[in-house]
């Protein structure tokens, strides 16, 4: 699974200039805990890679807040954890958070 997530989702992102940088493309990737815990080390660098390359394509500065390999690669476990935080579950009108809510791009 690949989520595209922050500006580039919203469509809201900013285009480089002399004046300031333009928006990095938010993206993360998650497989099964398997393929994750066998292939993680394997798998990060090349999806940094093409990540890097995707930014330099279309203008976009690369984020180096994060380091790579806690922000593009997640195994399905921790897909599930995150789905079921709170955020994802938005009371409804008699306040009960009964389903799991994610806006579509």
């Amino acid at each position: 699974m690949s989520i595209l997530y922050g500006s580039y989702a919203s469509g809201n992102q900013r285009v480089t200039t002399d004046q300031q940088p333009g928006s990095d493309i938010g993206v993360m990737f998650s497989c099964d805990n398997q393929s994750h815990a066998l292939s993680r080390e394997e798998l990060i660098p090349k999806i940094t890679e093409c990540i890097s390359a995707h930014h330099k394509r279309v203008g976009a500065v690369v984020d180096d807040e994060v380091p790579a390999d806690s922000k593009h690669l997640i195994s399905a476990d921790e897909m599930m954890e995150a789905a079921s935080l709170h955020m994802y579950y938005p009371t409804n009108t008699e306040g009960v958070a009964d389903k799991v809510h994610i806006d579509p791009f």
